[in-house]
């Protein structure tokens, strides 16, 4: 494997990343506006997955599985296109699908079924930069959000674009820019969002629930950090809200986001036919 991804993997602008898939990944994560900076901790995190798995893998029955050569034959083929087309991200898929199916060979089935989520979770290593087009649309549905609770809340604002100006003008004047699309907060909070839901989860529909949920509470997120800044150029100045408090504010908001999924997480524990029978019994007792 060191050969095929390390050596002789990547065939797409080689003579600035190399011949190397991971130098090619690494790289995206630390240039790429920050949106992949989060992958330098997902092999860690599947590393340690694996890890708290050993007790587990050691225990489970082992014998060599011919199956799993027909996703190793396929995953060594997704790298013969990864080199002629010249695309990186296949190359990547196919090492992460190597990482799984050779155990599987190895060390048969339930060896593979154990370490099939750390191994999954390496997808989030791969830095899909095509996403940078939800920029944009991010953009203009955080500036449209805002802009209506800023009026809701009473303060008189309008939208231009993806400026949200105060009417009259004067107390504030932001710009939704592209750092401040919340594109980084839906990536990181997805790659948490499905950890979580895999540690803490049992069921495959409460797993995707959370899963799914971690998009709209990183938008929601973005909108209310939006939102104070604005209040903070009210409240105190526009230089601070443009300056400390913009700066700062983005972990405050990310902490939040993360309460907000552990709270959603929460409520799923709620059984709502039980919650309706208890409700229903203490009307007719209060009725009788």
């Amino acid at each position: 494997m060191v050969i095929i991804f390390h050596l002789l993997g990547n065939t797409a602008d080689t003579h600035i990343f190399g011949r190397s898939t991971i130098n090619w990944m690494a790289t995206r994560w630390h240039d790429y506006k920050g949106h992949f900076s989060h992958g330098y901790f997902i092999p860690l995190i599947s590393i340690f997955l694996v890890v708290s798995e050993r007790k587990r893998i050691a225990e489970a029955d082992k014998c060599s599985d011919n199956k799993a050569l027909i996703i190793i034959s396929s995953a060594l083929i997704l790298q013969l296109i990864s080199a002629r087309t010249h695309l990186p991200r296949l190359s990547i898929i196919s090492m992460i699908l190597l990482i799984w199916s050779i155990p599987w060979y190895l060390f048969g089935r339930q060896v593979a079924k154990l370490i099939m989520f750390p191994c999954a979770y390496l997808f989030f290593c791969i830095p899909w930069t095509f996403l940078d087009s939800l920029t944009f649309p991010l953009r203009l549905l955080s500036s449209k959000i805002a802009t209506g609770l800023l009026n809701g809340f009473g303060i008189d604002s309008v939208r231009k674009g993806t400026a949200i100006l105060s009417r009259p003008p004067g107390q504030f004047s932001l710009d939704v820019a592209d750092p401040c699309s919340g594109l980084n907060y839906i990536l990181v909070l997805l790659a948490l969002g499905a950890l979580y839901a895999h540690l803490s989860r049992k069921t495959i529909f409460q797993k995707w629930m959370i899963f799914l949920s971690a998009g709209p509470i990183a938008i929601i997120a973005n909108v209310v950090r939006i939102v104070a800044i604005a209040g903070a150029a009210i409240v105190v100045s526009a230089d601070f809200a443009d300056g400390l408090y913009h700066d700062y504010s983005g972990y405050i908001v990310f902490v939040s986001a993360v309460l907000m999924l552990i709270t959603f997480s929460a409520l799923l524990n709620i059984n709502i036919k039980e919650k309706l029978k208890k409700w229903k019994s203490q009307a007719q007792n209060h009725t009788l």
